[in-house]
This record gives C-alpha cells, structure tokens and sequence, in this order.
C-alpha cells in the first residue's frame, strides 16, 4: 500500500469519526432542547486559563473560558462548568475566551440548562460550538477521496 493511499485511508476515517462526533452532539443537543429543564444559576468564578505546548522557540498557546456555576435540582445545589452542548473549544487567542468571560461574569445570574435525569449534566447555553466540524469533515473526506483516486 502507498503512502497516497495510507493518507486516504487516514484522513477518510478521521473524517467519518468528526461526522459520527457532530452527529452524536447535534442529536444531544436535539435532546436538550426537549428535554432538559431550567434553574436560576449563578456564576461563581470566571477567569481565562490557558495551555501551552511546543518547544521552547515553537511554543503555542491555547485558551479557555473557565466559567463555573452554581444552581438548584433534584433538591440539592450543583456545580456546573459547561458553557454549551458538546463542550467547548480552546483558541489560538485569548479574545473568544474573554467574550465568554465579559458574557458570563462573576456574581451574574444566569439561566441553567440540566438533564432532570442526570442533574449534573449542565450547559448554559442550548447550543453546539461544533458548526465547523460539518466543514472540516467535507474537506478531510474530499482530500481523502483524492488521495485513495490517484
């Protein structure tokens, strides 16, 4: 098998895998949407973290909205970290994860999406922050169609 080949069959799988993903959290969310109920909340701490990898002269950073909440169900209070169904990203700049930080700052009130089933499954926002991956999975399939075709 050539190397052509072996990127095809790669990039084809990670496509089908990102396609299986975005299914998996487009139906969670569909679930979400019916399902779940709502609770008064309230930010308690929100800050940027980051991580960074590389070397020391190729060094990257990547960052994160770490927002953490508090509400009432199932007759207890619970903490909640999500901001969205499906998780949530890490950027290469600080400026997305400080729009979520101005959006949900410390001490607000805010409105909590729970599973009444599992309590302390919770987001913020009935949303999926996985759109691109519908994008990144035509292309990947497409590169790895070429690559299995010549």
């Amino acid at each position: 098998m050539e190397i052509s080949d072996q990127l095809g069959y790669l990039l084809f799988f990670v496509a089908f895998a990102m396609a299986f993903k975005t299914w998996d959290v487009r139906r969670a969310l569909s679930r979400a949407k019916s399902d779940w109920k709502r609770a008064h909340g309230e930010i308690v701490s929100s800050l940027i973290t980051y991580e960074t990898s590389g070397t020391a002269e190729n060094r990257s950073s990547l960052y994160k909205a770490d927002l953490s909440y508090r509400y009432e169900a199932g007759g207890r209070e619970r903490r909640g970290k999500r901001i969205c169904v499906g998780g949530q990203f890490r950027y290469a700049s600080p400026s997305r994860a400080q729009d979520y930080c101005e959006k949900y700052p410390e001490g607000k009130s805010v409105v909590v999406h729970y599973d009444p089933k599992k309590p302390d499954d919770a987001v913020l926002e009935l949303r999926e922050e996985t759109s691109f991956a519908a994008i990144t999975v035509g292309v990947l399939a497409a590169i790895g169609g070429y690559y299995l075709v010549t």
